[in-house]
Order: structure tokens, then sequence, then C-alpha cells
């Protein structure tokens, strides 16, 4: 999206918490170590209005699933972040939330990236660092992303940077393809979030093809995606939304806007479809 230039509120990540700082329609910027009210975004049973997640059967979130999956992270860090989730505050609380809650589960491994600019960055489990494009050990445990995380909280984010979503996927795709030339066998759930349209990729036939790539590299390895997107951008930017829940579409996936989460918090586990047939 690049620098954000309308001025009217906005809403981070997490929807609205109830937290200081905040109200309806915007965050400020969270207070250190500011407490993230978490609470189902719609309640029983799932299956709510479009836009706000939780569309799950019963008893078929990624917390309850015990086959293995690939949880991948692929964070919007483009300049107009700044205003709508600053320091990165909500993105990180809600991931380590899911962390806390579910990362005993021995059955999940985690990947973790941002794209900004004209690049995306993945974040290498084994050294510690970032690296431009994709990792070479950009898998691990759920210690690991929370390292990540941790390390993503001092990552600068330019005001001018643009909302690279190829690159981004670039780099998903990168991690989906070592996995099949080592012969790993999982399913992967990959949960997209951005504030705003893409800047190196445009037109629905083109980012539904960008979602159908992940998903044949995927099958090469008799494997399923899912493709799960988050909005967490101005309410009246209609074509930003469209674009996230086209792809969630096509990847068969959850869309999520946190514009119409009311005094409940984004909750992770809520806004991913299992992939597969199978929730075994």
């Amino acid at each position: 999206m690049g620098t954000f230039k309308n001025h009217f509120a906005l809403v981070a990540v997490v929807g609205s918490f109830g937290v200081v700082g905040c109200n309806n329609t915007a965050f400020t910027a969270a207070p250190v170590g500011a407490t993230l009210g978490q609470i189902d975004p719609i309640g029983n049973p799932p299956g709510g209005p479009g836009g706000t997640g939780n569309t799950n059967p019963t008893g078929c979130t990624i917390g309850q699933v015990k086959k293995p999956i690939r949880v991948m992270f692929m964070i919007d860090n483009s300049g107009s972040t700044l205003t709508t989730d600053p320091n990165q505050y909500y993105r990180v609380q809600t991931i380590q939330k899911f962390i806390t809650d579910y990362g005993a589960n021995a059955n999940l491994t985690y990947n973790f990236g941002y794209f900004a600019g004209t690049t995306a960055t993945a974040y290498d489990m084994m050294t510690n660092m970032f690296v431009t494009g994709s990792a070479q050990h950009a898998v691990g445990s759920s210690a690991q992303l929370s390292t990540a995380l941790l390390a993503y909280e001092n990552v600068a984010i330019n005001s001018g940077a643009a909302t690279p979503y190829q690159a981004g996927a670039n780099s998903l795709k990168a991690t989906i393809s070592a996995d099949e030339l080592a012969g790993g066998k999982q399913d992967y759930a990959i949960v997209f979030m951005s504030d705003g349209q893409p800047t190196d990729i445009s037109g629905a036939a083109n980012l539904k093809a960008l979602v159908d790539t992940l998903s044949m590299v995927a099958s090469g390895n008799s494997s399923a995606i899912t493709f799960n997107t988050i909005y967490f951008g101005p309410s009246n930017s209609t074509a930003a939304m469209a674009n996230l829940q086209l792809m969630a579409t096509e990847g068969a996936g959850q869309f999520v806007d946190t514009n119409k989460l009311a005094a409940g918090g984004l909750v992770i586990n809520d806004v991913i479809n299992v992939p597969g047939a199978s929730c075994k």
C-alpha cells in the first residue's frame, strides 16, 4: 500500500480490543506491555457473516487437528502499517497468543516472513536472521517462531514502502518447494495479513493464479493448502478487501476483515481453515 495518504480512522490487525489507547474505529500505538483482550470474534455457533472469521466445523480448528501442518505467516510490513499497526505490536501479539495456546502441539511447525517495498523477507530459524526472499532453514518450532517475532518487533518500517504480494507468495512457494524436494509430508495453512492493495501484481486472474501456484506446488508432494487472509486497513477500502477475499476463496481459506470484529479480538485458531479433506 505504501505511504498512506488518507486521513480517516483505521483498524489494526487484531480488531478492536478495549485496551488503553483504542476505540471502536481505530488503534493508536499501544503502551508496552498492554494486555490484549482476545475472545472468539463471533461466538457460537461458527459460521458468522462474511469477513468475521470462524467458519470452522466443530472440532476442526487448527489448534485441535492432529495431522502434521505447516502454519505459514506472511505479514504486510509496508509503509501504511506505521498507521494501522505502529511498531508491529498487534501483528506480533496476535500470533504470540496462538503460540501460547497451541505451541505445545507437536504436529504444528511454522514459517514466518514479511513483505515490503519490492521484496519479501523470511526468517531463518537456525541462524536467527531475516533473509531476503527465502531462508535455507525457513521452518521451525513454536519456540523458534517466538524468537522470530521478537526479531520482527525490531524491524524498521519504511514509510514509503510498497506492498508486494507477489514477492510474499514467492517466498512461501520457495519454502513449500524445499519441503517437496526434501520429501516432507504435511499440509500448509497460510495466513496472509495486509492493510492494502498489492503493488507488484494486479487483476483478479493474476491474484487467483498466485494462490493456485502455491496449491499446485503443494499438490506435487500430495499436500494441500488453505490460503487464509486477514485485512487490517481502512473500512472503506473495498478494493483491497475484495482482493484478499478473492484470494481466500481461491485458496479454500477464510477471509477476515478486522473492521467487523466488535468487542473481541482476532483469534488465529478460529480464522484458519484446516487444509486437506480430513481434520484427523
